[in-house]
């Protein structure tokens, strides 16, 4: 299991995506695996396989019940509330076309564009099972109060040992607490 914070090779991807919009700038994009897609909505281009956000926690490998769901999802409202930094928890199986955990997650970040704009007070959970990896990226407020040091230590303090036991909402949820803990000190 890795954690990487870059924010250069979030700005490397963020000006590559640019740039393919900039020259392409086509609406009418051919779908097709792995190529870029155009959302309408916001005029940006994105990899066509990324996943929508629907709820704080968005979990297509199934580690939750509906239950534990709704536990982790009202943890990161109530905070959410209250702070307005933004947390979400995403799940994955398949991070195709991209090569490694690190560039998918992100892209991911770039395209869900988690916490308020003028904040830039958002944070993701990535998780892959299938892959055996996680990583936390978040923007630069959170950034400011969660030190690489804090997220090292909640996930392989944390996540990790809960992970390998196959205790997946146990570790989520206490990593979810300490980290919501961390930003409120």
């Amino acid at each position: 299991m890795k954690i990487l914070f870059s924010n250069t090779k979030k700005l490397i991807l963020v000006l590559f995506i640019f740039f393919l919009w900039s020259c392409g700038n086509n609406k009418e994009q051919k779908k097709s695996s792995g190529e870029f897609i155009t959302d309408t909505n916001n005029e940006q281009t994105i990899p066509e396989e990324m996943p929508v956000k629907i709820r704080w926690i968005n979990d297509s490998e199934n580690l939750y019940t509906t239950e534990e769901k709704d536990s982790l999802n009202n943890i990161i409202n109530e905070y959410e509330i209250t702070s307005s930094d933004e947390i979400y928890i995403l799940t994955i199986k398949n991070i195709n076309p991209y090569e490694d955990l690190t560039n998918y997650s992100d892209a991911l970040f770039n395209v869900w564009k988690p916490g308020k704009r003028e904040k830039d007070n958002g944070l993701v959970f990535v998780i892959s099972r299938e892959l055996g990896e996680l990583r936390m990226v978040s923007g630069s407020n959170i950034e400011k109060k969660l030190s690489e040091e804090d997220a090292y230590h909640i996930i392989n303090n944390i996540m990790i040992p809960a992970f390998m036991n196959s205790d997946y909402y146990a570790g989520t949820k206490e990593a979810l607490q300490l980290t919501i803990q961390t930003l409120q000190e």
